[in-house]
């Protein structure tokens, strides 16, 4: 049953969130509805539509969170000193990030967004920032290379990853367990390095 709300507008926007997120881990994206979501914090489905437009926003909102947990989590990293190391850590949360959590992060590799929708305002300098601090990473590796070829390889290296980890949650390719998955991402960075 549906309840008067006895929270704030942020408070809600939070809850509803939270519970949108546990109902993607759990049946993923496809698997939920907004009577579901609202069933879950116990209110009408108009009160989605109170806090936000669409049911878009709320996936929209999930995404960034995803986006911010990875990038909090290599900001976070104790760095060792050694480049390679350090470069092989960072692939290594990206890579067992999406393997822990394939369905959130269907939310960031998916592309059926209409014309009419865009995405969180965030995205695009979320995902900019984990590139940035990708180049980083392989700039210390590739100290002799021009900052041509370390851009060159930052972004061949960024989008192969992407594509992996999107193919790796998806049911396009073969199953791979998070050994196996950083194995891969692994020999895309040394293909890189040694290019």
């Amino acid at each position: 049953m549906a309840r008067r709300s006895t929270h704030t507008k942020e408070e809600l926007r939070t809850l509803i969130v939270d519970a949108a997120t546990r109902l993607v881990r759990t049946n993923g994206l496809s698997g939920w509805s907004a009577r579901q979501l609202a069933a879950a914090i116990n209110y009408s489905p108009g009160t989605l539509y109170n806090v936000f437009d669409n049911l878009d926003e709320i996936l929209f909102e999930i995404e960034a969170n995803v986006l911010n947990d990875l990038a909090e989590a290599i900001a976070m990293r104790p760095l060792t000193g050694e480049p390679r190391a350090d470069l092989d850590s960072m692939v290594a949360l990206y890579t067992s990030a999406v393997y822990r959590e394939p369905r959130l992060w269907q939310l960031v590799f998916r592309d059926d967004l209409s014309s009419d929708v865009e995405r969180h305002p965030s995205h695009r300098e979320q995902c900019e920032a984990l590139r940035k601090a990708l180049r980083a990473a392989l700039g210390a590796v590739m100290e002799a290379a021009t900052p041509e070829d370390v851009d060159s390889a930052t972004d061949t290296l960024w989008c192969s990853l992407f594509a992996m980890m999107a193919l790796s949650t998806s049911d396009k390719f073969v199953e791979l367990d998070a050994p196996r998955l950083n194995a891969l991402a692994r020999r895309l960075v040394s293909g890189q390095i040694n290019a």
